[in-house]
């Protein structure tokens, strides 16, 4: 279910079109969002709230459907939910303060009624340096501090475990690591009436060494071709 939600909300973002009714327009006409009105009005409501960085929630609702998906727990959803809304206040603020210009295509501007809400504030703040020429360095300083902060928060609210981020990486290392062990080199001896040879000596993928032909004496066949277990 979380997993269907998050897409749903992706493919409602995706296909926002002003034009659709919803809280910030009435319109009589068809509804071109593919989720129905009801992707109209939820894509309308998040990017009013938040901006184009509405799709941030997106990874939040997938991670823990992923993680039930894998028979794991979905985390601290509730914690993670609120470090978001800090992310995107943070994010959206710095967004804002670098492109004041509304969009004709967005309710509420590139980082949304958070992001309004705080700019607003850093610019009430910056009112009140009295250095001339010193202002516009700090507006530009709080801006790029604010992004980091912003994607560092939202990093943290995903709060993807190292095995994970391997797992989105295609490098399971700890299954590369359970191969290798099951596939160590494991010599066995045999003795005979005259030496000692190997008989069973394999490599890591499974092949007998030529060291060890089936000719030798007390070497079948058998264990000579004998592949790892695991």
């Amino acid at each position: 279910a979380l997993i269907a939600a998050a897409l749903l909300i992706a493919v409602a973002l995706a296909t926002y079109h002003r034009a659709d009714s919803a809280i910030n327009t009435v319109s009589g006409g068809q509804t071109l969002n593919w989720i129905g009105p009801i992707g109209a009005w939820a894509a309308d409501a998040l990017l009013m709230l938040f901006g184009p960085l509405a799709a941030a929630w997106v990874p939040i609702v997938l991670v823990p459907g992923v993680r039930l998906m894998r028979g794991r727990g979905t985390g601290r959803w509730g914690r993670a939910s609120l470090v978001t809304l800090l992310a995107l206040l943070s994010a959206g603020t710095a967004v804002t303060l670098f492109r004041e210009s509304t969009s004709l295509q967005l309710p509420a501007g590139w980082g949304g009624a958070f992001g309004i809400l705080g700019a607003d504030a850093v610019d009430a703040g910056l009112g009140l340096v009295k250095a001339p020429g010193f202002d516009m360095p700090l507006r530009y300083a709080i801006e790029l501090i604010a992004l980091a902060l912003g994607v560092w928060l939202w990093t943290k609210a995903i709060g993807l475990e190292a095995e994970e981020w391997d797992w989105l990486g295609g490098l399971p290392t700890a299954r590369l690591d359970r191969s290798v062990e099951s596939n160590e080199i494991s010599p066995t001896f045999t003795t005979s009436d005259s030496s000692v040879s190997y008989c069973s000596a394999r490599s890591r993928i499974g092949l007998p060494y030529l060291v060890s032909p089936i000719w030798r004496k007390g070497c079948s066949f058998w264990h000579s071709m004998k592949l790892p277990s695991g």
